[in-house]
């Protein structure tokens, strides 16, 4: 995945307005929402989440509540969710090829293929203990109690054929803390991360939105 600097092309370069909260959300006002679904539709079709963000600076979890119907379904998060929805996850296949996104503090975007991630316990003391490829992967430690909202997002490339297909977890203040993306534009996409997405995109839906 690459995150070239970008030029502002169709957005006047003005502060946008503040966030809006909501219990374990960050929002996009109207107006963010407007200037995210116009940057979709006409500037970037289908780039990974953390370039609208940096581009906005916004955070991830307020880019991700503008993008509208049938790009997005999400909830806001407790343990109890943020362990189901990791569960949903790992049914896509220990074997199945994915893409792993981190963005610390909001700022800086690391992309690597992996295997999907598999917990190691049962969550009782507080973490997800996630390793890729029977532990010869990545290892990720995340604290279920400081996940706020998960996002699922579609979003079509703009060639007519390939999608950015994700799954993304956003701490308190918003930022993203992991993202498994099934597809990402026109990279190559593992039919069973295809199928997996779309079994977790319907548990997201049949939830409440954040924002809503």
């Amino acid at each position: 995945m690459k995150f070239p600097l970008l030029a502002a092309t169709i957005m006047a370069a003005l502060p946008l307005p503040a966030m809006a909260h909501t219990a374990g959300a960050v929002c996009a006002t109207p107006e963010q929402t407007k200037n995210v679904r116009a940057y979709y539709d006409k500037m970037r079709p289908g780039v990974p989440l953390p370039v609208a963000s940096r581009y906005f600076n916004l955070s991830e979890s307020a880019v991700a509540s503008a993008l509208p119907d049938g790009m997005m379904v999400g909830t806001a998060a407790n343990a109890a969710l943020t362990d189901q929805l990791w569960k949903s996850i790992e049914s896509w296949g220990a074997q199945t090829s994915v893409s792993l996104v981190f963005a610390p503090s909001g700022k800086h975007a690391f992309s690597f293929p992996s295997l999907v991630p598999m917990d190691q316990n049962d969550s009782s003391d507080g973490y997800l203990d996630v390793y890729a490829d029977g532990g010869k992967g990545v290892h990720s430690h995340i604290q279920i109690a400081q996940i706020s909202a998960i996002y699922a997002h579609d979003m079509p490339a703009g060639d007519g054929k390939n999608r950015t297909r994700g799954v993304s977890f956003y701490g308190p203040d918003g930022h993203l803390v992991i993202a498994v993306y099934a597809s990402i534009k026109s990279d190559p996409v593992d039919p069973k991360a295809a199928a997996g997405f779309a079994r977790t995109w319907d548990v997201l839906k049949a939830l409440k939105r954040p924002c809503d």
